[in-house]
């Protein structure tokens, strides 16, 4: 029997505070490292200039003459030599390509001169900043007395520019061979001594400059940090902080737990890289070199892995544990062999670290170039900002610390280490943009109205300092000159001092006052934009609510004024959202509106709040508004979560015709009392013209049902066909369901000419006895015109110049015809303004929507109509369907407010295409019919089907 398997680490995403605070106690020990160090760093005495190892002992004490070699491999048979070529004060690394060493005796170097006579020298120039060149040299112009054996010296390669060693006279290319008349064995040895005297002091260096031993005095400096430190310093301490936020926020996932712990580590790399030369001898400097190596092996293992589960879990890699063992493998072998080699001072230490690197970095670039076909799309374009900013990080780190070993870049890493900020920001921007990890990187914008007004005025005072220390430094040279009342002369010679002072400071306030009126107009401007941008305009109540009285003053319906009242009240005091839901009849709403919605419609609002709040608005009555804290729990996670923030009642003496829903503004920042108190003022107002509006939909609704009843049917039955033309090689049906008693859909055939016939579908807006009178003088008109013989374009642009002069300007008419050939097996379609014809290909068995363009009849007289519509023809095959529908069919809502919608038609017409007309219009049907079987219809629904047999 198999023993069951043994889970030996501990599952973090069931126990995220347990990875908290095993976290926390690593961030802290590396924080506490990181800050003694940087302390340790500013507070010790500091020269002010960097040195490193002496790379020869052979040292040039006379000039003698060289040829140059600019290219390695060039040959020359009769060599011409330059005088001086190789000057005093170079070092000489190797003798025909042979490396003389740093440990060399004079006796030693003759016996490595060849015997030849002429030889190649590699020369290190100290004041060109280690810049080598290759000579040939003859072997007599280089006699014994034309070099010397240096002791152990310090080359100084660089000396901060107006610090305490270039205030001594110290530069580029000195040897320094004692510090306090101290000689030393190393770099180590030779910092230590610099850096125990004390701060404020002098301390002696004698340093060998052009084959001259020279004594300066360099005063140390108490405390500082240079520029380029400081940087890297700020740059380490960001990273690490962001790793600290993304790991302590989300521990439960482990993409968030890896990412923070690489971050972590990252960021004390680069804070911990700080003071270098501190003596190993010091118990800090061990554990912090130490720590440094672990975190560097750690942070790149847990980065690499990390790219296993973020943006996206990478499933079809997740099984590969061997692979995802790897980067714990290497990271093991590199801390194993570097922190040997590193106090040991071997060669094999200068190395490991950008190997280590480019290892790390091939393994990223083979696992997704070798699996790049196992990651999906989506993985992808989630991981696109990510994995460009790791290929420009590696290689930035790899080609610095290989530049850091052999070339002394250390300033230039502390400068470009800027370019690491590129790595957390690319997480934050891929977090923050794709809503990952459960983080919410949103700023509000009251917030960021603060720091962009804030940052916005000290750019100006920072320009204006700068403007003023410009002017303080400018040196007027103004000639001396007389002036009179009635003359002035430009004397001789400079003006007095006393004078020129005076003429000066005068100048200074004069130029101080003009900028000072140009930066505050500046800020005024800026300020404004800024305000503009996070609205934060001054609002004036009283002319707001004349503008909403007169919506509410001009508009009856009772869906105009909702909607009238609540896109004025989100366009005036900038809201990101506001809805109305009104009460009548005891309903739970009747009417809504909404504004400031992304892809939610209104009446999912309505069907999720129903009556509950029209309920809890009864049992608390009051005139003031209710704070969404004060609502029941569901009620209120409900709304809070569409981001409503207050609601205000509307009573109408005693009666709750509805509730006013107000979100938060666009600026975000809080209502103040007269923004409530203009919320209350505008219900009030609202309620008495929403009562209005229902007394105005009650008796609009008794009239229309009065005049249109008695009429209704037979104006129906009129104006549809009654048979169905027989047209061979064509099966034809049709329906027509009006949504009320009458309705505006109409369908007709029109067939004068054999084997043709021209299907028309037309839908009247609006609804009842209106609509179908239209509809009926509609058809007359097209059946009349249809004698011409004109095609559906033409026929169109008849019946338009027609409808326009005779129907009302609120009215128009959507319609769409098609003319069938059914012997040369062509439709020939226009459109005026319907929905498209859905039309089945049997050789590819798909549905494609035909479109042409066109506007509604009755819209435009003539011009604008004639020129919009188009007409598209084409041949069909045996087996094609001809789908013509109205927008009751797209637009027919099942009880939960949803469409049948297009795509929906279209897959069942996919569907039942085989069958013959009349059966996939009746399934059609019945399709609609299932699916709003709770949901009332409301509009008309037309369907009329033509089949190529």
């Amino acid at each position: 029997m198999d023993k069951p398997k043994r889970h030996i680490l501990v599952n973090f995403d069931k126990k995220p505070n347990l990875f908290r605070l095993i976290f926390g106690l690593i961030a802290v020990y590396l924080l506490s490292l990181t800050l003694i160090n940087f302390y340790r760093f500013g507070s010790i005495p500091t020269d002010e200039n960097w040195f490193t190892t002496t790379p020869s002992k052979i040292y040039i004490t006379n000039s003698f003459p060289a040829l140059l070699i600019e290219h390695p491999k060039e040959k020359t048979e009769s060599p011409t030599f330059t005088p001086d070529s190789i000057r005093t004060g170079n070092l000489v690394l190797s003798v025909n390509k042979k490396f003389v060493g740093k440990f060399v005796q004079k006796e030693q170097f003759s016996e490595i001169l060849p015997d030849d006579s002429i030889f190649v020298l590699s020369i290190f120039q100290l004041k060109n900043r280690k810049t080598k060149h290759r000579y040939l040299v003859k072997k007599s112009a280089l006699p014994d007395s034309f070099y010397s054996i240096l002791p152990y010296t310090a080359h100084v390669f660089d000396v901060i520019e107006g610090g305490a060693s270039d205030r001594a006279g110290m530069k580029v290319g000195d040897l320094i061979t004692k510090i306090n008349g101290k000689s030393f064995s190393d770099v180590w040895e030779a910092d230590g001594i610099m850096r125990s005297a004390r701060a404020g002091k002098t301390i002696e260096y004698e340093i060998i400059r052009d084959n001259e031993t020279v004594t300066l005095h360099v005063t140390l400096a108490r405390f500082g940090f240079d520029t380029s430190v400081l940087i890297a310093f700020i740059c380490g301490l960001i990273i690490l902080s962001v790793g600290i936020f993304i790991a302590l926020k989300s521990p439960q996932f482990k993409a968030a737990r890896l990412i923070g712990l690489s971050m972590l580590f990252f960021g004390f790399c680069i804070t911990a890289s700080l003071g270098v030369r501190f003596s190993i001898k010091d118990s800090f400097v061990i554990l912090r070199i130490l720590t440094l190596f672990i975190a560097t092996g750690l942070g790149i293992a847990c980065w690499l892995e990390s790219t296993f589960f973020f943006p996206k879990e990478w499933t079809e890699m997740l099984h590969r544990r061997k692979l995802r063992a790897i980067p714990y493998f290497m990271a093991a072998n590199f801390i194993a062999l570097i922190i040997p080699a590193y106090f040991l001072k071997g060669p094999a230490a200068t190395i490991l670290v950008p190997i280590f690197l480019f290892l790390a970095f091939l393994y990223y670039l083979l696992i997704h170039i070798i699996f790049r076909k196992q990651r999906s799309k989506e993985l992808r374009r989630l991981n696109r900002a990510l994995s460009r900013t790791f290929l420009f990080v590696f290689v930035f780190l790899i080609i610095v610390n290989v530049g850091l070993q052999y070339f002394e870049l250390s300033k230039l890493l502390n400068y470009t280490i800027l370019l690491t900020l590129f790595y957390p920001l690319a997480y934050l921007y891929t977090i923050g943009r794709y809503q990952l990890l459960d983080i919410n990187l949103h700023i509000r914008r009251n917030v960021q109205y603060s720091i962009f007004s804030t940052l916005w005025i000290l750019v100006l005072i920072c320009c204006f300092i700068f403007i003023l220390s410009q002017l303080i430094s400018l040196d007027l040279n103004i000639p001396q000159f007389r002036l009179t009342f009635t003359s002035f002369e430009i004397l001789e010679g400079a003006m007095p001092r006393e004078q020129l002072d005076a003429i000066e400071k005068t100048s200074l306030i004069i130029a101080s006052i003009f900028f000072g009126l140009i930066f505050w107009k500046l800020r005024l401007w800026g300020q404004k934009i800024i305000d503009k941008k996070y609205y934060r305009s001054q609002f004036d109540y009283q002319h707001f609510s004349r503008e909403l009285a007169e919506v509410m003053a001009t508009k009856l319906a009772i869906d105009e004024v909702s909607k009238g009242i609540v896109q004025k009240l989100t366009r005036i005091m900038n809201l990101k959202r506001a809805a109305i839901l009104l009460f009548q009849d005891g309903s739970p709403c009747c009417y809504q509106a909404a504004y400031g919605f992304s892809g939610v419609k209104t009446e999912e609002l309505v069907i999720d709040v129903k009556g509950k709040i029209k309920n809890y608005l009864y049992e608390s009555r009051t005139d003031s508004r209710f704070s969404i804290e004060y609502l029941p729990d569901d009620l209120q996670t409900y709304l809070s979560g569409k981001g409503f923030r207050h609601i205000f009642p509307m009573w109408f003496k005693e009666k709750l015709n509805g509730t006013l829903l107000i979100g938060e503004r666009l600026s975000e920042t809080p209502f103040n009392t007269e923004d409530l108190t203009f919320f209350s003022t505008v219900t009030k107002q609202a309620s008495v013209s929403i009562e209005n509006s229902f007394l105005y939909e009650q008796v609009a609704e008794k009239e229309r049902m009065k005049h249109e009843l008695d009429i209704a049917r037979k104006i129906q039955l009129a104006s549809l066909p009654q048979s169905t033309p027989k047209i061979k090689g064509m099966d034809i049906a049709g329906i027509s369901i009006p949504a009320a008693e009458v309705g505006g859909d109409y369908f007709d055939y029109l067939n004068g000419v054999p084997d043709t016939v021209t299907v028309i579908v037309g839908d009247v807006s609006g609804k009842g006895t209106s609509a179908a009178l239209y509809l009926f003088k509609i058809q007359g008109i097209l059946r009349s015109l249809y004698g011409f013989d004109l095609s559906p374009r033409e026929l169109f642009i008849r019946a338009n110049k027609l409808l326009y002069r005779d129907l009302e300007k609120q009215s128009f008419v959507t319609a769409i015809g098609g003319f069938f050939n059914a012997s040369k097996k062509r439709i020939v379609l226009a459109r005026a303004g319907h929905l498209p014809l859905f039309y089945f290909h049997s050789k590819t068995n798909t549905v494609k929507k035909v479109t042409p363009k066109g506007l509604g009849l009755g819209l435009d007289e003539q011009n604008i109509f004639s020129s919009e519509i188009e007409e598209t023809a084409f041949n069909y095959n045996k087996g094609d369907v001809f789908l013509f529908v109205t927008d009751g069919i797209t637009e027919a809502k099942n009880s939960q407010g949803k469409e049948f919608g297009e795509e929906k038609l279209e897959s069942v017409l996919e569907q039942i295409h085989s069958d013959n007309a009349e059966d996939i219009r009746d399934k059609i049907m019945t399709e609609i019919n299932n699916f709003s079987v709770d949901a009332i219809q409301h509009d008309d629904q037309t369907v009329v089907v033509v089949k190529a047999m």
